[in-house]
């Protein structure tokens, strides 16, 4: 069994969350973990697992997070731990929480977003509602300029290699939502799943339920060094 390097990096960001935890969960992948509650003014929709992965070449960051602020906190995390450039964002879905960072990101030269092939309809139709509650409901201020869709949609599976480093993203059917993408790190036989899966936190539901069993059904027969859920504890063995 792999041990975990915990990296503590100290940022101002929120009395909720005062550090930004980075834990190293294999091999050039990080994870911050986010808080096990539901969204609301005093967390401001920091509660979903994100972070990225080292290449040789590049970074693929994968979920942004809940705000532009915490997004700049995950861009100053990776340029603390590495001096590998940031290549890539991958969005796992439309919910909230994973994708209102992405704007911290848009100031690095041909960065390019990567997400499902439904991602950019679902943030049409789900933006204009995020943005009318964000201040209401968790207290952040969001504008149109937050809403960024996928520069690469992906349909079936896509592979993306960061320099010695092979992800496998794929697109699954409707499930958590209809736009879920999870990536594979073969290097590390890691399966990020992020909303797919949840632990020790109620399961939000908004694709198919029986859709989504399905899915877990598959993946349930393959074998995994780490897994890493969108919401709790990362799983090993």
């Amino acid at each position: 069994m792999r041990i975990a390097l915990l990296i503590i990096l100290s940022f101002c960001f929120s009395p909720a969350q005062a550090v930004f935890n980075i834990k190293q969960v294999a091999q050039g992948i990080y994870v911050h973990q986010g808080l096990i509650e539901l969204p609301d003014v005093h967390n401001h929709d920091a509660i979903a697992n994100i972070g990225f992965i080292v290449g040789k070449s590049c970074v693929a960051v994968i979920d942004s997070g809940g705000s532009p602020e915490q997004g700049r906190l995950l861009k100053k995390t990776v340029e603390k731990i590495t001096s590998v450039p940031i290549c890539y964002v991958i969005n796992t879905h439309v919910h909230s929480d994973h994708i209102f960072g992405n704007r911290a990101f848009n100031n690095i030269n041909n960065i390019k977003y990567i997400g499902h092939e439904k991602l950019s309809r679902a943030m049409s139709a789900r933006g204009p509602f995020y943005i009318a509650c964000s201040e209401e409901q968790v207290a952040v201020k969001l504008t149109e300029k937050d809403i960024i869709p996928p520069t690469i949609a992906v349909k079936n599976n896509y592979k993306l290699d960061l320099g010695g480093r092979v992800l496998i993203l794929k697109a699954h059917p409707t499930a958590h939502t209809d736009n879920d993408l999870s990536v594979f790190d073969k290097k590390t036989n890691t399966m990020w799943l992020s909303d797919l899966l949840f632990i020790g936190h109620l399961p939000v539901l908004d694709g198919s339920l029986q859709g989504w069993l399905q899915e877990i059904r598959k993946l349930e027969k393959r074998q995994f060094d780490v897994v890493i859920p969108g919401h709790g504890p990362i799983v090993r063995d």
